[in-house]
């Protein structure tokens, strides 16, 4: 029985593997009147200066990225809120809310926002304070990227806050908050289906910032250290050290591709970088002098975001053999 091998050639592609650029927001005082700005650093911690949004005005008080990596720059513009989108690649702002706060449909204003995050079915999500006025609401309020009508999501009872600190989606897609009553600092859980609001950590626990880990713990910002929880909210133990690295004032506290923990510290003005599995410290990852403008001015780092880079497509070719059968002979 003879048998011969066809090959066919078949054109494919392989998506390399997820790289993410850091995103900072924080205060230029180099310049001639305080403004605030986003930069980037590429995965050595340096300068992305390809990436220029210029100066945006007021306090970039929190970002969060989207669908299309579109980047949301969430200001703080004295107490009203507006947001502005910046390009993932030149970080040029192609949208937003304008010069037009953010409020809902009966004339209630997002103030004070603090935190900010993208929701599984893509609106933004931005924490806001109450400051006491008829017209100003503490909710989380939930954003329409494309038209910007906002609603407030919560209905909040119980232990109520008065601020909000940070806003994030846990792995089971619930809401997490953390923020103040006027007597004490507290973690909240807004379960999305049932619609109620719980204490999950605190009092004494929260307040500023808290990020989830790889595995589903939350990590709690805890000024110069950093305390881990369960999803629970028990207290599992001290993550980083109180002064490790030199940590002196955290203000923003993210988990990057790499499974390492970054820290924003304001009081040095730095990016430190902890091994995400130990909390040891590694590295300074952005210097106070990468994030200065080289005018002697100073840059305050005060929100930190992960932007992924362009994913690309490598082609590939497979060469697959195919056995076919040789025909029988007519003649026996």
């Amino acid at each position: 029985m003879k048998h011969f091998c066809a090959f066919f050639l078949v054109l494919g592609a392989i998506t390399a593997s997820v790289k993410a650029d850091l995103l900072v927001a924080g205060l230029d005082t180099g310049t001639a009147s305080v403004q605030s700005t986003v930069l980037k650093f590429d995965g050595t911690g340096s300068r992305v200066t390809a990436f220029a949004p210029g100066e945006l005005g007021e306090d970039v008080q929190a970002l969060a990225v989207g669908p299309g990596n579109s980047i949301y720059a969430v200001q703080n513009v004295v107490g009203e809120t507006m947001v502005s989108v910046l390009d993932p690649q030149t970080g040029a702002v192609v949208g937003g809310t304008g010069n037009n706060p953010i409020r809902d449909s009966g004339g209630t204003y997002c103030w004070g926002a603090m935190g900010a995050a993208v929701g599984p079915d893509g609106y933004l999500y931005i924490g806001s304070a109450n400051n006491g006025e008829s017209d100003t609401a503490c909710n989380v309020f939930r954003v329409n990227t494309s038209t910007w009508a906002a609603s407030q999501y919560m209905t909040i009872t119980g232990t109520a806050p008065s601020s909000t600190e940070s806003v994030a989606f846990g792995p089971d897609y619930n809401l997490y908050f953390d923020g103040s009553t006027p007597s004490s600092d507290y973690v909240w859980k807004y379960n999305t289906t049932t619609k109620s609001l719980s204490v999950l950590m605190g009092p004494g626990v929260g307040g500023l910032g808290f990020t989830f880990g790889p595995g589903g713990n939350i990590f709690v910002n805890d000024y110069n250290s950093v305390q881990e929880y369960s999803s629970s909210g028990s207290f599992i133990g001290t993550f980083v050290a109180s002064g490790s690295g030199g940590l002196n004032h955290a203000m923003d506290l993210k988990f990057g591709p790499d499974g390492n923990l970054y820290v924003d510290d304001i009081g040095n003005d730095e990016i430190l970088r902890y091994n995400g599995s130990t909390g040891q410290f590694m590295d300074v990852f952005v210097t106070t002098a990468a994030l200065g403008d080289g005018s002697g001015g100073t840059y305050d780092p005060l929100r930190i975001a992960f932007v992924p880079e362009p994913t690309m497509m490598l082609p590939i070719l497979l060469v697959i053999p195919l056995l076919r059968r040789a025909p029988r002979s007519a003649h026996r």
